[in-house]
């Protein structure tokens, strides 16, 4: 019950960003960085400059590094938040995911130990998978030898026994292995939605480029911007760029 919840929410989410990618609200330029925007005329009859909000391949960097972050820092602060609660719910998922699967691992041991005699200490996952596929250890390397597969058989001491007490408590270990392994299944699950969430955020971004390119095409515009750099060859350096477009 609590791994279809988690998946339908999942999904529920999935869908919503899908949907947003399709939706574009139209809102004011807000100031992103210490890039200067100036229209021609402003060249020749005016030596003041503005601020104006400059969304680039920067902004898919950072939303592919975290969804919604390329947004939150070009001022689509409602588009940002989406991403954000649903990278939040998935990590959260992950992690919930993860932990119970780590208590249904704790419960078949103990099952084992109290059903089949096994002791828990020190085993790899192929001896949990086996003692849910035979009765117990003497049936289990005897059907090995048959096979010619002596390489799989497990030594007759303490440290390896199991017996079952009942087939029916050996099937209901098998599927609690099961489900252990349904809910690593979903953690992973949950690893591929976190991914396609970055990849939407970052097709938002480029979709937001592309509107503002499409709004800026019939203006010409001209861009002045500084940057700072320092080296050890070149010492502290200042580049003041000017760019414009007819």
């Amino acid at each position: 019950m609590v791994k279809n919840s988690i998946q339908k929410i999942l999904i529920v989410v999935l869908t919503a960003l899908i949907g947003f990618s399709h939706i574009v609200t139209a809102r004011d330029n807000q100031v992103l960085s210490q890039e200067l925007s100036f229209q021609d005329s402003s060249l020749s009859d005016n030596t003041g400059a503005s601020f104006q909000n400059n969304i680039n391949g920067k902004n898919v960097i950072f939303s592919l590094l975290l969804p919604g972050l390329g947004e939150w820092i070009a001022g689509e602060k409602g588009r940002a938040k989406i991403f954000m609660v649903a990278e939040l719910a998935l990590w959260a998922s992950y992690f919930g995911s993860r932990e119970y699967a780590n208590v249904i691992k704790n419960d078949y041991h103990t099952f084992a130990a109290v059903h089949a005699g096994v002791d828990t200490r020190k085993k790899d996952k192929q001896y949990w998978i086996d003692i849910g596929n035979s009765p117990g250890i003497y049936q289990f390397n005897e059907r090995r030898r048959i096979q010619r597969n002596l390489e799989a058989t497990y030594p007759e001491t303490d440290r390896y026994f199991w017996q079952w007490d009942s087939g029916e408590h050996r099937i209901e270990y098998t599927e609690l292995r099961d489900k252990e392994e349904n809910w690593k299944r979903t953690a992973t699950f949950m690893i591929g939605g976190m991914v396609l969430n970055r990849i939407i955020s970052a097709i938002d971004i480029v979709r937001l480029i592309r509107k503002e390119k499409k709004s800026q095409g019939a203006n010409r515009y001209s861009y002045l911007f500084w940057d700072y750099s320092q080296n050890k060859w070149q010492g502290e350096v200042v580049r003041l760029n000017l760019t414009l477009r007819f």
